[in-house]
């Protein structure tokens, strides 16, 4: 939970922002246009055009729950990494087909 010092900051740092940029839509405190089509995002794979912000947010948020459930099932499953190296050769071919695909 936020004290009263936390959010009193955050509501300073916040007007002030906005102040001094004239505009909640140039301090990007504004919802955008959505249905924009965006540029190209070459680390990910992703062409000029191909794909909206819209439908990029959905599969981004999809993909940060799925990972963020994946690990919690880990940490209360209990299940942990070999702490020896002698363990890692077995695990390399794995690794190398989640680097490729991901």
């Amino acid at each position: 939970m936020l004290s009263t010092l936390q959010l009193l900051g955050t509501l300073l740092v916040g007007g002030l922002w906005v102040i001094l940029l004239k505009s909640p839509a140039d301090a990007y405190l504004t919802k955008g246009d959505l249905t924009v089509k965006a540029d190209a995002i070459r680390w990910l794979g992703i062409d000029q055009g191909t794909i909206t912000w819209g439908n990029l947010s959905v599969i981004s948020a999809g993909l940060i729950s799925l990972g963020t459930i994946f690990l919690t099932m880990l940490m209360v499953t209990g299940l942990s990494v070999p702490g020896t190296m002698d363990h890692w050769p077995g695990y390399f071919p794995a690794i190398l087909i989640l680097a490729l695909v991901l």
